[in-house]
């Protein structure tokens, strides 16, 4: 994997770091938009128990922001769980990335091995133990 798409972009070698920082500042304000959303949650429960005798609107406008509150987190946590799995999706590029680069080093360096049909296992084996 070299690439991925989040939407209609493709993320890359050419800009993984930039939509790395673009998307870890997303997570940041969506997770404050979280905590204020389970704050206002929090503050209409209280205060739907606190009115739950009365019979005005009241009551009925605390229990629709309720809903509405409700709605909004879950619509947030959906969007963190995408917004982690496209993190999770940049850091498989990076490790790829990070064995292109290795292995472009070594053809560059000259230290690839010898190809599998010139290897010997019992060279090794002989150079293994007789080690001990």
């Amino acid at each position: 994997m070299l690439s991925f798409k989040i939407g209609t972009n493709v993320v890359d070698a050419s800009n993984v770091y930039e939509v790395k920082k673009i998307l870890l500042n997303n997570i940041k304000i969506v997770d404050k938009q979280l905590k204020d959303q389970n704050v206002l949650r929090n503050v209409t429960k209280a205060a739907i128990l606190f009115k739950r005798n009365d019979s005005d609107n009241t009551c009925y406008m605390l229990t629709k922001t309720f809903e509405e509150t409700l709605e909004k987190i879950l619509s947030l946590r959906d969007e963190l769980r995408v917004m982690h799995r496209h993190l999770d999706n940049i850091s498989r590029l990076e490790i790829n990335l990070h064995i292109v680069r290795v292995g472009i080093e070594a053809v560059e360096l000259g230290r690839i091995a010898e190809p599998a049909s010139d290897f010997n296992i019992s060279d090794l084996n002989k150079t293994f133990w007789g080690t001990f």
